[in-house]
């Protein structure tokens, strides 16, 4: 499983609107002409995608996707309700099994990037302080095995999108992208828990400096709201 970003099936509606009476000829014209794409698993082509049945090419994907393979998280954030923070990419041979991956996985994938950027920034916000940066860098690797397990609640899939490739060797699989957010009152709450449930004595200046910088870690994250 790898990490990407792709769109949401409402915009795909929005823009079958636009393409008009010809669109699914265009588009089962654009699927024969698919150019051959390549991975670690060998040569593939686009067979079948999310929106296809509405005529939309698999091509014309919507501008946040584009937005967030440039890392423009905050200027996504301004096309959701809830700020885009998150994405998944899955591979699996079943639609519906690979569905029910992946909000489990991004859940827990989530809550591991998270403390990393906030532990990362307090580190470079004290980079003067050597004292203190020590401090930070032991409570992160004490409690290194504890991030590596952690998940938060209250995480949202804002969007899927799938597309079904088919290799040289004739093998199928599903493509499926997801895009997660969640509201800055919810991440801060996860973080400031996680810290307080993972502090021990002598961890004061660490801790203080950690929870200084989680809105600092969350801008850079796409949280537009972040002061």
């Amino acid at each position: 499983m790898k990490k990407n970003f792709i769109g949401m099936v409402a915009l795909a509606f929005a823009g079958a609107l636009l393409v008009g009476c010809g669109a699914t000829a265009t588009a089962a014209k654009n699927v024969q002409n698919e150019p051959v794409h390549s991975d670690g698993d060998g040569e593939y082509t686009v067979i079948d995608w999310d929106g296809k049945d509405l005529g939309i090419s698999a091509k014309d994907l919507p501008d946040w996707v584009l937005l967030a393979r440039n890392q423009k998280y905050s200027e996504i954030s301004s096309l959701n309700k809830k700020v885009p923070f998150y994405d998944s990419n899955f591979y699996g041979e079943d639609l519906e099994a690979t569905l029910n991956d992946i909000d489990t996985q991004a859940a827990s994938q989530f809550a591991q990037r998270a403390i990393q950027v906030v532990v990362v920034e307090a580190e470079q916000s004290v980079s003067g302080n050597r004292e203190v940066a020590e401090s930070i860098k032991r409570f992160s690797e004490r409690n290194s095995g504890f991030a590596s397990e952690a998940s938060f609640n209250g995480l949202e899939r804002l969007g899927t999108y799938w597309t079904r490739e088919r290799y040289s060797n004739g093998r199928l699989r599903y493509h499926v992208y997801a895009l997660y957010g969640m509201g800055i009152e919810r991440y801060e709450a996860n973080i400031s828990q996680w810290i307080d449930d993972h502090t021990k004595d002598g961890d004061s200046e660490a801790v203080a400096s950690i929870k200084k910088s989680i809105k600092a870690a969350a801008k850079k994250q796409g949280f537009a709201s972040a002061e």
